[in-house]
């Protein structure tokens, strides 16, 4: 599984190594509009959506995000074959699904987590911590 901007040309690289990985990229990071990839040169725009299309999966935050990514291997792989509906790409005799994974918060568990005793020993250390006086530098 790999994971955000810095590593999107790594699937190809393992998959030239090990054709028979099964390899999942996610993106944390909002996929911006196929417009927003305008002001890329081509070559640098294919290269990051073949990078990307060497996974089986590709994961992002939101549908929205992942129709985006979708739209943006449309013009810039030009052999890529998208399926919007389907939601995803045939590319290289491979089907590379297109998946959108929200990654959320229980917020009520993090709110009595947060108000719980190892919390709040960790609270009073800091403090205790940043109020003694500073040693020699």
């Amino acid at each position: 599984m790999l994971q955000d901007y810095h590593l999107y040309l790594t699937g190809r690289s393992i998959r030239e190594r090990r054709p028979e990985s099964l390899l999942l990229h996610f993106n944390h990071i909002p996929w911006p509009s196929v417009d927003s990839w305008l002001v890329l040169p081509q070559a640098l725009r294919r290269t990051i959506c073949e990078g990307l299309l060497a996974n089986d999966i590709c994961g992002l935050q939101t549908d929205r995000y992942a129709r985006n990514f979708l739209e943006t291997v449309r013009p810039f792989v030009r052999d890529a074959r998208v399926d919007l509906a389907g939601r995803h790409v045939r590319w290289r005799g491979r089907t590379i699904w297109v998946r959108a994974y929200p990654i959320s918060i229980d917020p009520d568990s993090l709110t009595d987590f947060a108000r719980g005793p190892e919390v709040a020993h960790r609270r009073r250390d800091l403090s205790d911590h940043s109020s003694a006086p500073a040693g020699p530098s």
